[in-house]
């Protein structure tokens, strides 16, 4: 059996030497789909660009925004729109489309039809520069975009894909319910486009519960109307089960968007989903303002990246964990006393060697909870914060974080017991009063990798602020002293590209130090090098995995890396391995002064 298992692991070397070298760092932006929500103010305007660089573009904005959308067209590198769709006829989603007709070759024009339309210059505007390459969607129709990418249509002027049609001429905010709405599907990654679909709200027809029902559940919702409480009807909230909701609107804009009806919805205690914003519109709470967002994803996980704070990672639902575990995410700094009545916040941790989920993990306090709906996806050492608003005009300048649900939880003051929980405690932090921080000054935790005791917390010295603290930045106060750390994701042949085991290195102490990265089919006796003991045995696999691009390679300044091994499907399969890597230091008196630990894992079938 030694002998055969050694066979395969010098074959599945040879088989892998040309695949790693072009497969991306699990710990970068995945690559594939990028979707950009153009900041076009008080309007929508969606860009999509497939892995293929085919490009669909979705709205313009309003009169004189199509310049912020031919920018984005030409920071994305498109040289040409193969697919427009004007969702709808008010100005402010197609207004802008005749600029960006007139700015960049576009090969097709798409939208509701004819019937009912408006008679305004915009309007006019729009079907004279559309001209010929004008045409009317049809239920079920796809917009190819390369590369397995598809957007598919599911509704247009109350017509509905599988069903009959909706009763929507002459009832409130027809043109709204005429939305032409799409799914937008890569790999188990999927999203909702719908225009200015209405709900029910405000004497509006409901058409979002019957298309939601056609379109299933879906990661992302693009949200409708700008979030007005005339759409996300509570049925479509339901339907689409959306971990992420973005939406698109202008500051201080004169209708009040987003409402705070469809904000509780997506944002609830039992469900508390990751809310975005172009602004902070008229500033409510609920939600986190990003700016202009482009969002990444190969297929199975996925990044938002704003103009405004740090990039956010998520699973696509279809992935089952990885969870945490006790003391792999611990809370690392508490603002309870802020200088405004808005600005507090938690901050937690990944300490652990690979990324978690944290879906289904609760935040709980003596004053409340609130549960995550959003499989966020934390990598080792990254941080999260929560906090009451995402506004940082309203909440003391912190900037992105995830905010909870409308008064869902309060941070005592004085003393108050805060815990992570996920089938039973993941951590906790009690105190009373003496602890570190207080008035407009959190308190950081100094070593990340010990105990929540009140002796482990100290208060904050640097300002963010009109305050002082350091949210999702490394602590002011941190004395942590690292160990080399290994994880890694075993990924399925059901995914998108194949099986893979996707490889984290993490040694935050040890940047720009050589790292030796290898795999073995067991982890004992290990190898012996002076005092440090190796988890790895040295049979084939691991001599094999030496041989591999980039298992021998500096740490990154951070200490952080990542290693995708594609593997020919079946190989392997259910058979037990090991990860870990260890420092070499040729010309240093101790040959191999670190090791991490083996992650364990089984090879995907």
């Amino acid at each position: 059996m030694l002998i055969l298992r050694g066979t395969l692991a010098l074959g599945l070397a040879l088989w892998l030497i040309p695949s790693v070298r072009a497969a991306s760092d699990p710990t970068d932006t995945p690559k594939g789909l990028r979707v950009v929500l153009v900041d076009v103010g008080q309007g929508d305007a969606t860009i999509v660009v497939g892995p293929t660089g085919k490009t669909l573009v979705i709205d313009g904005g309003n009169n004189g925004r199509g310049s912020q959308v031919l920018a984005a067209l030409r920071r994305l590198g498109a040289a040409r729109v193969d697919y427009m769709v004007s969702s709808h006829y008010h100005i402010d989603h197609m207004g802008g489309l005749d600029e960006v007709m007139n700015g960049i070759s576009v090969t097709s024009v798409w939208d509701r039809g004819t019937r009912d339309q408006p008679s305004n210059s915009s309007y006019r505007d729009y079907v004279r520069v559309a001209g010929s390459r004008r045409r009317t969607v049809s239920l079920g129709q796809v917009f190819d975009l390369g590369g397995g990418c598809r957007a598919r249509v599911l509704a247009y002027d109350g017509n509905v894909y599988t069903r009959s049609p909706l009763p929507i001429r002459n009832t409130m905010q027809q043109e709204n319910a005429a939305s032409v709405v799409l799914r937008l599907d890569y790999g188990d990654f999927s999203m909702w486009l719908g225009g200015d679909l209405t709900g029910g709200g405000n004497g509006t027809y409901d058409c979002e519960t019957t298309v939601s029902q056609v379109c299933g559940d879906v990661d992302v919702y693009r949200g409708d109307h700008h979030g007005s409480a005339t759409s996300t009807s509570s049925g479509l909230v339901a339907n689409l089960n959306p971990e992420v909701a973005v939406f698109s609107m202008g500051v201080n804009n004169p209708y009040g968007h987003p409402h705070v009806e469809p904000l509780n919805r997506l944002n609830a205690r039992s469900a508390s989903r990751a809310l975005f914003t172009t602004s902070g519109g008229t500033g409510k709470s609920g939600f986190t303002e990003l700016g202009e967002m482009t969002l990444h994803t190969d297929g199975r996980r996925y990044r938002v990246v704003g103009t405004k704070g740090l990039p956010r990672d998520f699973y696509v639902d279809e992935v089952v964990g990885p969870w945490p575990g006790v003391g792999d995410i611990v809370i690392t700094e508490i603002h309870r006393a802020p200088s405004t009545s808005l600005g507090e916040y938690l901050e937690m941790e990944n300490r652990s060697g690979g990324p978690l989920n944290l879906n289904g993990m609760t935040v709980s306090g003596n004053l409340g909870s609130f549960t995550f709906a959003a499989s966020y996806r934390l990598l080792p050492g990254a941080r999260l914060v929560v906090l009451n608003t995402g506004i940082p005009a309203k909440n003391g300048g912190v900037i992105g974080g995830h905010c909870w649900p409308f008064k869902a939880i309060t941070i005592g003051n004085t003393y108050d017991t805060l815990r992570l929980v996920r089938g039973g405690t993941l951590e906790t932090v009690s105190y009373s009063s003496g602890f570190a921080g207080g008035s407009a000054r959190a308190a950081e935790r100094v070593d990340v990798r010990k105990a929540a005791t009140a002796s482990n917390f100290r208060a904050a010295t640097s300002r963010y602020a009109s305050d002082w603290g350091t949210p999702e930045s490394k602590n002011s106060v941190d004395a942590t002293v690292w160990p080399l750390m290994a994880g890694v994701e075993a990924v399925p042949a059901s995914t998108l590209g194949g099986p893979s085991l996707q490889l984290y290195q993490s040694g935050f102490s040890h940047g720009f130090q050589l790292a030796i990265a290898a795999l073995s089919l067991g982890n004992s006796p290990g190898i012996r090098v002076g005092a440090v003991r190796i988890p790895l045995n040295p049979d084939p696999l691991f001599m094999a995995s030496l041989t591999l691009p980039s298992f021998v390679a500096f740490l990154p300044p951070g200490g952080q890396r990542g290693i995708c091994l594609p593997l020919p499907p079946g190989l392997l399969g259910d058979v037990r391995g090991y990860f870990g890597h260890f420092i070499l230091d040729p010309v240093g008196p101790i040959l191999v002064p670190a090791a991490s630990d083996a992650a364990t894992f089984l090879f995907p079938k």
